[in-house]
């Protein structure tokens, strides 16, 4: 009960202040943003009622916790006077955007919960194949920013964020009494399939451009690849380690605007020109804007700037939080950013082996997302549209994959005793 009177006492706060701080001429933001905030509030009442399990309600009252900075984020960044009254245009605004992140969690979670669908071969198979397709078929779409983003619809780097723990989970639980060479020494087929997968994501992920995307099923791959192989296949493991390394560094030195950030983190003033600020954009706010204009404590009551320049509502929001809101908001974000990896890595106990690397795989995939989107605020090499889980307001695609993951890891909660 403490925490949702201080989780009520936080959101109308917000809201009230991001409302006296800028006006519209319509009253639809408003309407928009107060509508969303309600049906949050009672998806939180709903959840807490449903599920007396203290972890479940934790990690869901951190995501709306986010999602409320989103909607101020949304309201003080929109370009929308109008009602949005269609189905079809929910997505385009944050607001409509909150009410499929609840839709989708309350599905995906009660899928998870009651039936046995995203354990089997057919849905895993499905995923896997699904992501190959899209990966590599947005290399046949259309640039956006100088990568490969989308394949139709679909947003490369959400789908394969969701996709990717189920695949890696599917391939990590199967029993291993097949080795490559018929040699118990070798990896098992299991492994070696996963590592080859590996390889072809990586290789349409450098096609695409997506650098990030590189590392994010890198690190997490290799993570889960140590905590399943022990003190076994010592030597693959330090190759797949080795090549993950390679990666990293073979694009910080051949890929032109990513060494050119490496180089502008070490010499800001060498961005001399309009092409080298655009490539060093999140370090020049950084270093030359932000932080002159950057208080403890925000710059007061009724002071929000009103701002539609895309990065900063999306790839580089937390700069806005910091410049806009306060450092000791963009500290609390950080805090609650630790608490909600460490919520995500307990696993219940008594669960199948596909449950327990599920739950791990979904802990790595939103933690190294959320340390790649800090890496790009703090001018690190590795930036490439990453977006900051919920709190991006035009993140819209992979806050919904966020969302269904955290579904999937609080179904996964129920489906034991304890936690551990």
């Amino acid at each position: 009960m403490l925490v949702l009177i201080t989780y009520l006492i936080y959101s109308l706060g917000l809201f009230f202040w991001s409302l006296s701080s800028i006006q519209y001429d319509s009253a639809a933001p408003a309407i928009r943003y107060g509508g969303a905030l309600l049906l949050l509030g009672i998806f939180l009442w709903i959840i807490s009622i449903l599920d007396k399990k203290k972890m479940i309600r934790s990690g869901v009252t951190i995501m709306a916790v986010f999602i409320n900075l989103g909607l101020s984020v949304a309201y003080r960044c929109t370009s929308e006077e109008a009602l949005v009254l269609r189905i079809s245009d929910l997505r385009n605004t944050y607001s409509g955007q909150t009410l499929l992140m609840i839709g989708a969690f309350l599905l995906i979670y009660c899928i998870v919960r009651f039936t046995r669908i995203y354990k089997t071969t057919l849905f895993n198979l499905a995923a896997g194949v699904s992501v190959l397709v899209v990966a590599f078929g947005a290399r046949l779409g259309t640039k956006t920013g100088g990568s490969y983003l989308y394949f139709g619809n679909i947003m490369v780097f959400s789908w394969v964020l969701f996709s990717f723990p189920f695949i890696a989970s599917y391939l990590l639980s199967r029993k291993e009494d097949a080795y490559v060479g018929r040699n118990v020494q070798n990896l098992s087929w299991n492994l070696f399939i996963l590592l080859g997968y590996t390889f072809l994501l990586y290789l349409a992920s450098i096609l695409n451009k997506e650098f990030g995307l590189v590392f994010l099923i890198g690190a997490t791959t290799c993570v889960i690849f140590y905590v399943h192989c022990r003190n076994t296949n010592t030597l693959a493991k330090i190759f797949y380690t080795g090549i993950c390394a390679a990666g990293a560094l073979t694009a910080a030195e051949f890929v032109p605007h990513i060494r050119d950030r490496v180089q502008l983190w070490f010499h800001p003033e060498l961005a001399d020109s309009a092409e080298m600020k655009r490539k060093a954009e999140a370090v020049l706010y950084l270093f030359r804007y932000y932080k002159k204009n950057m208080g403890w404590y925000g710059r007061g009551i009724g002071t929000l700037s009103r701002s539609r320049v895309p990065t900063l509502r999306s790839d580089h929001v937390l700069l806005t939080l910091m410049n806009d809101y306060s450092i000791l908001l963009v500290a609390m974000v950080l805090l609650l950013s630790v608490l909600l990896i460490r919520y995500l890595l307990i696993s219940p106990k008594g669960v199948e082996a596909f449950d327990r690397y599920l739950n791990l795989a979904i802990a790595l995939t939103i933690g190294f997302a959320i340390l790649l989107n800090v890496a790009s605020v703090l001018g690190s090499f590795i930036q490439a549209g990453i977006s900051f889980p919920w709190i991006s307001a035009s993140g819209g695609q992979c806050n919904l994959m966020f969302t269904a993951l955290l579904a999937v890891k609080c179904g996964i909660a129920t489906k034991g005793d304890d936690m551990t």
